[in-house]
């Protein structure tokens, strides 16, 4: 069983987000490490990975503009501790909706994470150019608990999610009323079966796997009628689906 981090020291933070915190972890202290025998995991070794080892660091962040307290206000990038305090109610509701907290890394992240950023998009508003956030990990040995936090989909409904998973055995319509009925499934393509994927159809779903690399991968997933393919080697792809017809 892992020992698990500490739970951070008290701040200023609203007490929702302190009882996530120590509920993160408590259970990063029960929940153990994947390991050979764990479906996705069957080719990485972690045997050697102590995580307790790494120190909390900072990152070096450029992108976040300073913050507002008004629902009605433009669109908003703010440091996500900040926004934890002064818009509660937004965090709050939307905080952890999409990552399972059963996950041993992520249980870690809901009780270390202090960097982070949300974007607040408000009703009738928009972004008037593209986000860019960076986030430099400059402190070796260290580790970086970072989360983002994007609020819009609910003020800006044009805006299609997707639900990405790597171990997730499920069907996929299970898959996507987990992560805010996401009307995209995009799941690890060894987890893709026709079965799977004509009920995700049926529910209205699209299935976008990933990261099949070759003609045997991608054949499997034409077979299986998904609607379109993740690939590291787009251009063999497309030479391939041509060389199909």
């Amino acid at each position: 069983m892992a020992s698990g981090p500490a739970a951070p020291a008290a701040t200023t933070e609203p007490e929702w987000l302190a009882e996530r915190r120590r509920k993160g972890a408590a259970l990063a202290s029960e929940l153990d490490l994947p390991t050979a025998k764990d479906k996705g995991w069957e080719f990485t070794d972690l045997s050697g990975l102590d995580l307790d080892s790494h120190a909390p660091a900072g990152g070096t962040v450029t992108g976040v503009s300073q913050g507002t307290d008004s629902d009605d206000g433009p669109p908003v990038v703010m440091p996500l501790e900040e926004a934890a305090r002064q818009l509660s109610d937004i965090v709050r509701e939307r905080f952890g909706s999409v990552v399972p907290v059963s996950d041993p890394f992520v249980a870690r992240n809901e009780a270390n994470w202090r960097d982070g950023a949300l974007v607040y998009v408000p009703r009738g508003t928009r972004l008037e150019h593209p986000l860019e956030l960076s986030v430099v990990h400059d402190g070796d040995g260290s580790g970086l608990d970072w989360r983002t936090l994007i609020a819009m989909r609910k003020l800006a409904r044009g805006i299609r999610l997707a639900a990405l998973t790597e171990s997730d055995q499920r069907d996929f319509a299970a898959i996507s009323k987990d992560a805010a009925n996401a009307e995209i499934v995009s799941p690890r393509f060894d987890l893709v079966t026709p079965e799977k994927v004509a009920a995700a159809h049926a529910a209205r779903l699209q299935v976008v796997p990933w990261t099949p690399n070759s003609p045997e991968g991608w054949d499997k997933m034409i077979a299986a009628k998904v609607d379109a393919i993740i690939t590291d080697e787009p251009a063999a792809l497309i030479a391939h689906l041509k060389a199909r017809k």
